[in-house]
């Protein structure tokens, strides 16, 4: 089994890379932290070149009328007129409720209260979940913590629950603040490279070289009208290269990308100018073609010789998220140190060498052809692959996850080695994941 990230996953730019598209909805992306957490949904409309991004929630009924100045309360109309107001809660793990509250939002689940009641003085309720030390999440009756609350006791020692925020607890615990369960202006941050000048081109060099400029303020006073109220908006402007080859000649290409956020630091829209075309080199019979006679028949010494030259990024994050969603999928981990490693590694630095982005080498064929040819066998495999202008393992696991058929493979109970690897050439960063039984 051999599946390839389609051309749209590292074509479009104007989509921010921690945003995931969602599974059979058109147009409907979740934000992501590193850790998986869905912190938000956006839902996506094309105008013309332009990309317009709407907060929205699946979750929420079409009926359920959100109330004004509460956070996540909403008002619930049933056939008959009766009014409630109902709470939407959503934890880290993903699990969401809805809570019944009055009309200033303050939870009154009849059976918390049932199980406060019952506990006495210095019991702890049943219903009460400890999370670290002395915070404890409160459950409502189908199991889902619907708040949290810090123990203490008063001065004749007697336990007494003070209500403390989600994003308080889990900063007491990390020690880092979640920013509200939000990703404030994720692609607003200037370049590591101190040879880099902000709002600086790199013109010339080939392929995906991605210089993200200073944040650009058009007009502060501009206003978009959101629904309710009007929100000053900003714009940053980034710029990044790619290369094509035409005949003999190397195209070197310039795009522009402009977000525009509001003064929460959402992204409204996203647009792309170009492509504008910045260079174009002569390289004559210069590009690598495949010459089967300079194979090596030993793996070892094949992949010094492929992957000798070209500079490999660390993999290891990539692995380390694929095995803590195995395991939160109560599946078990794989090894690492396998025929898989050693053949993803080849068959990552050739696809780096050829500029290829297909499961099929133009040196090796398929990679069954490439494990016959040094002797591996196997029971069974799974092989992802991609090319992309980034090496970050967060938005590599991200997207294997998202496409069906690679993550099937990467969840297939039966697998229990893995191997991947990761190169770079010509700015671009080729990824090959090769999953396998093998006894």
């Amino acid at each position: 089994m051999s599946y390839e990230v389609s051309e749209e996953w590292y074509l479009d730019p104007r989509i921010p890379s921690d945003y995931v598209p969602v599974l059979g909805e058109d147009g409907l992306y979740m934000q992501v932290d590193e850790n998986g957490t869905i912190l938000s949904y956006w839902k996506c409309t094309e105008d013309g070149t332009a990309l317009n991004w709407e907060k929205v929630n699946p979750d929420i009924p079409d009926n359920y009328e959100a109330v004004e100045d509460l956070e996540d309360v909403y008002k619930v109309t049933d056939a008959n007129g009766m009014v409630k107001y109902l709470k939407y809660i959503r934890n880290r793990d993903n699990s969401f409720t809805f809570v019944e509250v009055d009309k200033y939002g303050n939870i009154i689940d009849e059976y918390i209260t049932s199980c406060e009641s019952q506990a006495g003085d210095n019991s702890i309720p049943t219903n009460y979940m400890q999370i670290d030390g002395n915070i404890y999440g409160v459950k409502n009756k189908d199991g889902v913590v619907v708040e949290y609350v810090k123990k203490n006791e008063d001065k004749n020692g007697n336990l007494i629950w003070n209500p403390i925020s989600e994003e308080k607890v889990f900063a007491d615990i990390t020690g880092n603040e979640r920013n509200n369960g939000e990703v404030k202006n994720p692609d607003m941050t200037l370049p590591d490279s101190t040879d880099q000048k902000p709002d600086e081109y790199v013109v010339g060099k080939p392929g995906g070289n991605k210089v993200t400029t200073a944040p650009v303020v058009v007009d502060p006073d501009i206003s978009v009208n959101t629904g309710s109220k009007s929100k000053k908006t900003h714009t940053q402007k980034e710029s990044y290269q790619t290369t094509e080859y035409e005949g003999d000649y190397k195209l070197t290409y310039e795009y522009t990308i402009i977000k525009t956020y509001d003064d929460e630091g959402n992204m409204l829209s996203s647009d792309k100018q170009g492509p504008f075309l910045r260079n174009k080199e002569y390289v004559g019979n210069q590009k690598v073609t495949a010459n089967p006679s300079l194979i090596e028949s030993n793996l070892d010494n094949e992949i010094m010789r492929v992957a000798g030259a070209l500079e490999q990024s660390d993999a290891s994050g990539v692995i380390n998220s694929l095995n803590a969603e195995r395991i939160n999928n109560n599946l078990s981990i794989l090894a690492t140190d396998g025929d898989a490693q050693k053949i993803a590694t080849l068959f990552a630095a050739d696809m780096a060498t050829y500029d290829n982005t297909t499961n099929i080498s133009p040196l090796y064929g398929s990679i069954d052809q490439l494990m016959t040819r040094y002797g591996i066998t196997n029971q069974g495999y799974g092989l992802n692959v991609w090319r992309t202008t980034s090496d970050d393992a967060q938005q590599i696991h991200q997207r294997f996850q998202s496409i069906d058929n690679c993550r099937n493979a990467r969840m297939n109970e039966n697998f229990n080695q893995v191997g991947v690897a990761i190169f770079k050439n010509n700015g671009y960063y080729y990824v090959a994941e090769l999953l396998m039984l093998q006894f």
